[in-house]
């Protein structure tokens, strides 16, 4: 009775401690390596951009895949489009931690967009590039 009391409280306290540090791992922010790309389309206009895949140094991940900052990369495609005098456009920026996972979802929309018969402009890291988020 006391050999089974012994194990039932070491199993619930080592199930413990795995539960918190899977919980902690799942909540903790790192800062990486990022490859970005983004689309910007319009219903008023048939043309589509897309940038090139871009890589950003020090972005920060939440909880599992979920970009820091997202909205401020949206924004930063905003404020792009607005200083060249074009406005109402949705943008949307894709991100992946590698860059061969990157390449095929990026050539894929591509692909999708080019297959429609719309006008694909992309927009090279010249012309615009991201800048990196910093954690608030």
């Amino acid at each position: 009775m006391k050999k089974i009391l012994t194990l039932t409280i070491l199993l619930a306290a080592t199930l413990t401690l795995s539960a918190k540090k899977k919980a902690n791992a799942e909540h903790s922010e790192s800062a990486q390596t990022v490859y970005l790309y983004a689309l910007s389309a319009s219903f008023n206009d048939s043309i589509v951009y897309i940038t090139d895949i871009q890589t950003v140094e020090g972005a920060y991940i939440e909880k599992k895949h979920i970009l820091g900052g997202l909205r401020q990369y949206v924004q930063q495609m905003d404020r792009y489009f607005k200083e060249k005098g074009v406005a109402d456009r949705i943008n949307t920026v894709f991100f992946k931690t590698k860059r061969t996972k990157a390449e095929k979802q990026f050539v894929k929309l591509r692909k999708r967009y080019t297959k429609d018969g719309i006008g694909l402009r992309v927009l090279p890291q010249g012309e615009f590039s991201f800048q990196p988020v910093k954690k608030e």
